[in-house]
C-alpha cells in the first residue's frame, strides 16, 4: 500500500461490522499530527484524530455504516516502541508466554545513522539485525 493510501473497500466494511477501529499506517518516514484541544496549544503525536470512513461511500446507503479509523506513521511507531523495549525508563515487557520467534521478530530491526549520499547530511534508517533468519535485510525507510 502507498503512504496513506485508502484501504481496500472491503476492510472498512469489515471493521465496521465487528466494532474494529481501521489503521491506515505510512512506512516511509516519520511524521507527527497536530492534535488541537480548546484553549491549549497543539500537541504533536505520531498518529491523526480519530476520523470516520463511510464504509457504502458511492453506493445505495452512503451515510448509513461507518467504521472508526486513525492515520500513523510506521517510523514514529517503531522507534517509540525500541526506546521503551531497550532504554531506561517505563519499560515495554512482553508476557511471558510469548514465542521465541515472536520476541525474535520484535526486536529484529535496530536504527543506524547512515551518511545521506547526495546532502551529506546523516539520517536513521532501520536495519535488520544480521543474525536475524526473517526475509528483509535493510530497511531504508
Amino acid at each position: 500500500m502507498a503512504p496513506f493510501e485508502a484501504p481496500p473497500p472491503c476492510i472498512p466494511g469489515r471493521c465496521a461490522l465487528y466494532g474494529w477501529t481501521v489503521l491506515i499506517g505510512d512506512p516511509t518516514e516519520a511524521k507527527t499530527f497536530s492534535h488541537r484541544r480548546h484553549g491549549m496549544k497543539p500537541v504533536e503525536r505520531p498518529f491523526t484524530a480519530r476520523f470516520k470512513i463511510d464504509t457504502l461511500r458511492g453506493k445505495a446507503g452512503a451515510g448509513q455504516r461507518f467504521a472508526f479509523a486513525f492515520k500513523w506513521s510506521g517510523q514514529s511507531i517503531k522507534g517509540i516502541t525500541w526506546r521503551q523495549r531497550h532504554t531506561q525508563g517505563s519499560k515495554l515487557a512482553l508476557p511471558a508466554d510469548v514465542s521465541a520467534a515472536y520476541r525474535n521478530q520484535i526486536d529484529s530491526f535496530v536504527r543506524k545513522r547512515i551518511l545521506d549520499k547526495k546532502s551529506g547530511h546523516p539520517r536513521w534508517i532501520w536495519a535488520q539485525k544480521q543474525d536475524d533468519d526473517s526475509c528483509c535485510a535493510v530497511r531504508d525507510d
